[in-house]
């Protein structure tokens, strides 16, 4: 091959390749692989090479669309005229390898996903952190197009938006949501970079992505915090205005109770309205007491039925009325000693998740019961009291 010119060289790989795709003899690889072995030890790059099959692609397809069976059997001379150059490698160290294999190197050791494909969007080649991502492997990729990780959450005019902007200024960045071989579906932030040849077209198209799947779930979390934070303030706002409201109403009823007769009808209705309010307050102060930051647990009798009552009556605002809310409890009352903001963060929070996991459903409904259960010794031992113990040994 010695200072054989490369128009000669690339005319006898695409004789090759296409005996090659013409009767699938091994022959033809093994040809291949020898034309590889003699332009590595004549110093061409890996990119010349890759180069190399590129244009004879070109010339065998005349501009054709490539379906993923022939594009996946024009990848296989890829890696056997590269192979001898990965070869090579290994045998030498790293210091004395040519920079283009030392960038492979480097590209497959990213921790972000990388592809690159034709102008077509025929994937030529992914790296490690490309399979662990989609889950697809190396040979399942290559030939295939970018479409295989679609998963239909963004729209045509999306993508259109993102071809005309790498048509005209050859970068693309935003996120995307993408679809792995499992089925599942993920965020990632995607950079997309044309390669131009000297009369800049474009003839390569690198795409470098990352998983941000966690990383939204994270902003997610902290935007609701965030909002409870503001729902907090809010809430002590509106329950300093009320219970001044409720302060002059019961001042008020208490000056029309002077002018009432202690048995009379106006005394009960009165009575009644006392009542209303020292419940209000009551609903109040609860409220408070969920927004509070304290986190030294204040522990209480409290009364279960009425708690789930007034939480429930709160969480339906947060329900879509096509969403059925409904608490079922017991006849009487049942008591327990508890922090009442625990108590109720603990029931809005089973509220709102059961919520989230019911949407889409038909007929969605959340039921909350309330019923007598019987401790096991096994609870005894973990939460009992210690006049409790002593029943189970």
């Amino acid at each position: 091959m010695k200072n054989k010119p490369m128009h000669r060289i690339r005319k006898e790989y695409a004789g090759l390749v296409a005996r090659y795709i013409e009767d699938g003899g091994d022959q033809h690889l093994d040809a291949i692989e020898r034309l590889g072995e003699a332009m590595w030890r004549e110093q061409v790059s890996l990119l010349q090479a890759s180069d190399l099959h590129h244009t004879a692609v070109k010339q065998l397809t005349k501009g054709q669309t490539l379906n993923r069976r022939r594009a996946k059997a024009l990848s296989v001379p890829l890696h056997r005229l590269l192979s001898p150059f990965d070869a090579a490698l290994k045998r030498q160290n790293r210091s004395d390898a040519p920079s283009d294999m030392l960038a492979r190197l480097a590209v497959d050791h990213m921790g972000e996903g990388v592809l690159l494909t034709d102008a077509d969007g025929t994937i030529l080649d992914v790296n490690e952190a490309f399979c662990h991502i989609t889950g697809y492997s190396r040979d399942e990729a290559i030939g295939n197009t970018p479409r295989m990780l679609k998963s239909n959450r963004q729209d045509a005019a999306f993508y259109r938006k993102m071809w005309q902007t790498i048509r005209q200024q050859r970068h693309w960045q935003g996120r995307v949501w993408n679809r792995n071989k499992r089925g599942e579906h993920y965020a990632e932030r995607l950079t997309i970079t044309a390669i131009c040849d000297d009369h800049g077209h474009i003839e390569y198209i690198v795409g470098v992505f990352s998983d941000i799947t966690e990383q939204l779930r994270l902003e997610s979390q902290l935007n609701q915090a965030q909002k409870m934070e503001s729902v907090g303030t809010m809430v002590s706002g509106l329950a300093h205005n009320f219970n001044n409201a409720l302060s002059g109403l019961q001042g008020n009823i208490y000056l029309a109770k002077r002018h009432c007769s202690a048995d009379g009808k106006q005394m009960k209705y009165l009575e009644n309205m006392r009542a209303l309010c020292q419940q209000s307050s009551d609903i109040v102060a609860q409220m408070m007491a969920f927004v509070r930051e304290d986190v030294t647990p204040s522990f209480e009798r409290l009364a279960v039925i009425p708690l789930v009552k007034e939480a429930t009556a709160l969480a339906r605002i947060g329900v879509p009325e096509t969403m059925q809310l409904d608490a079922v409890c017991l006849d009487g009352d049942i008591a327990i000693e508890g922090d009442v903001s625990k108590i109720w963060q603990m029931l809005l929070n089973m509220i709102n998740n059961a919520r989230d996991a019911l949407a889409g459903c038909m007929a969605p409904m959340i039921r909350i019961q309330t019923d007598h259960q019987l401790p096991d010794c096994a609870l005894l031992r973990e939460h009992g009291k210690e006049h409790w113990q002593g029943c189970c040994h």
